[in-house]
């Protein structure tokens, strides 16, 4: 605290005497920089400086770079992939050479992204080679949106292998932010995608944080504590008790150094409650609970609020959850389409389900 407090006060002078919000703007960088706090920033509310502030919110008329929904091939624009579920599905094929769009025609100079910075949503027309006659419509889709669905295929894409890899023992989840709709599909997978597995592998790899870490460890910590007996001497739990999806087998946890804020809080708590291994790379370090303060007219200063501390007194921040196993992952890994530090985590968890739990035996009270 008092290493901030000087800070601060070596900074206040340039700052109460800046003589524009740009100036006010760079001094107040140069601090937090010196801070090197993860979460904390400043935001000028003189849009003018335009090099220094968050960017303006979207509207329906602002223009944003729109996205076919499908992948080019390098020879001019022939339609090399359609993106399932995006707006070309259907519409647009493997194969399809596309000349123009809004009439603009296309040659191997046309730089594509100019002529689709449009508002959002909006339709653009589009002509083929060979149907001429018949324009093809299409309602544009945002990157973020794309990127959303390749996401989706990539999931799914694992998620195969891995049940033609173990014969269908180990599930798979990819959660790439903490927020409640990330947690609802979590919720729905782990009965709808993960029921009858006898094991699962949690992908945390890239997660940018958020605040839901500990509705998922409600899912895979709030294990049976008992064993329910049929007459026929079956034993197991009633999954009914639990009011919820709950996930009570080995789970390993995907990490890697793109993991931050409450992803990483999960991350540390899976190793702290002994839930099951990490695998892959440490984690990035930037755990702070942050509050925003307006300073009058001159913009949003992000601050701390509270620091997150391991039991052991270790603090979250600058110091990333270290793997149980590491495991790197290059590269060239994935440009070769290899996943080490994915199959290390199915690996590890064939490896416990081979090893033999102790048999239960009821003894009844007489």
């Amino acid at each position: 605290m008092l290493c901030w407090k000087a800070v601060r006060d070596r900074y206040l002078p340039a700052a109460r005497h800046a003589s524009s919000h740009s100036v006010f703007t760079r001094v107040v960088n140069l601090m937090t920089g010196e801070l090197n706090a993860s979460h904390v920033g400043f935001w000028s509310s003189n849009t003018s400086d335009r090099e220094w502030v968050r960017p303006p919110k979207p509207h329906n008329w602002a223009a944003v770079t729109g996205h076919l929904g499908v992948r080019f091939a390098p020879d001019m624009f022939r339609v090399a992939a359609v993106i399932p579920g995006s707006p070309a599905e259907g519409k647009l094929h493997v194969g399809d050479v596309v000349e123009s769009v809004d009439g603009r025609r296309l040659d191997k100079e046309t730089r594509l992204e100019p002529l689709l910075n449009l508002p959002e949503g909006k339709q653009v027309q589009l002509v083929v080679k060979g149907r001429e006659a018949d324009p093809v419509y299409l309602k544009l889709a945002t990157y973020e949106q794309v990127r959303d669905l390749i996401a989706e295929e990539e999931v799914k894409a694992v998620r195969a292998r891995i049940d033609a890899s173990t014969g269908g023992r180990v599930g798979y989840l990819a959660v790439r932010k903490m927020k409640p709709k990330n947690y609802q599909m979590f919720e729905e997978d782990v009965y709808s995608r993960c029921w009858g597995k006898d094991a699962l592998v949690i992908d945390l790899r890239g997660n940018t944080g958020g605040h839901t870490a500990d509705w998922l460890l409600s899912v895979i910590c709030g294990g049976d504590h008992a064993r329910a007996v049929t007459p026929g001497g079956k034993a197991g739990y009633l999954f009914g008790y639990w009011n919820r999806p709950v996930f009570s087998k080995p789970v390993a946890v995907v990490v890697d150094e793109r993991v931050f804020s409450n992803g990483e809080m999960f991350a540390h708590a899976v190793k702290t409650l002994r839930r099951g291994p990490l695998v892959g790379r440490r984690t990035a370090g930037g755990v702070i609970a942050t509050t925003d303060v307006n300073l009058l007219d001159y913009g949003t200063f992000r601050v701390p609020g509270h620091g997150w501390f391991l039991f052991d007194g270790s603090d979250m921040e600058n110091n990333g959850a270290k793997p149980d196993i590491e495991v790197d992952q290059t590269p060239a890994d994935e440009e070769a389409g290899r996943d080490p530090q994915l199959d290390v985590a199915v690996k590890t968890m064939l490896d416990a389900l081979a090893s033999p739990s102790p048999a239960f035996r009821p003894r009844y009270a007489r």
